[in-house]
Parts: structure tokens; C-alpha cells; sequence
């Protein structure tokens, strides 16, 4: 059984300090589910770039938009 003492570290009842496992504290993880949002969002907004990208091209060869990027995409497709 664990007990707190003064600290506010446990400690176990016969008085020996117990070894923590930082490896999965807190801002450890708060971090790598930040970093795995991150990384997430920046893969959406690429995806995101190409498909208007293609978008467009699409509207213009069609006729439907002037090109109004100046881009003059290759309509031979």
C-alpha cells in the first residue's frame, strides 16, 4: 500500500521510495498527441491543395471559370 509523504511523492509503508516511470508522464504524452494533431491537420491541408487544384483545372478546360489564377493549365487531357 502506498502512503504520501511530506513531498506528495508515494512512498510505500516500509519507507522505501519507489521508482517512477517517466516515460508516459503527462506532458510526455500531451506533447505527442499535439504533435500527432499537427502532423494530421498538415496532411488534410495538403490533400486539401490538391484537390482544388484539380478543381480548378477541371472548371477552366471545361469553360466554366475564365482562368483568373493565370495559370493556363494543360487542358489536352
Amino acid at each position: 500500500m502506498m502512503k504520501r509523504s511530506r513531498g506528495g511523492w508515494p512512498r510505500s509503508l516500509d519507507g522505501k521510495n519507489k521508482p517512477r516511470s517517466n516515460l508516459f508522464s503527462r506532458p510526455v504524452l500531451i506533447g505527442v498527441a499535439l504533435a500527432i494533431l499537427f502532423m494530421l491537420a498538415s496532411s488534410l491541408s495538403v490533400q486539401d491543395e490538391i484537390a482544388e487544384g484539380t478543381h480548378y483545372t477541371e472548371m477552366v478546360c471545361q469553360g466554366h471559370w475564365p482562368d483568373y489564377k493565370e495559370i493556363s493549365p494543360d487542358c489536352s487531357q
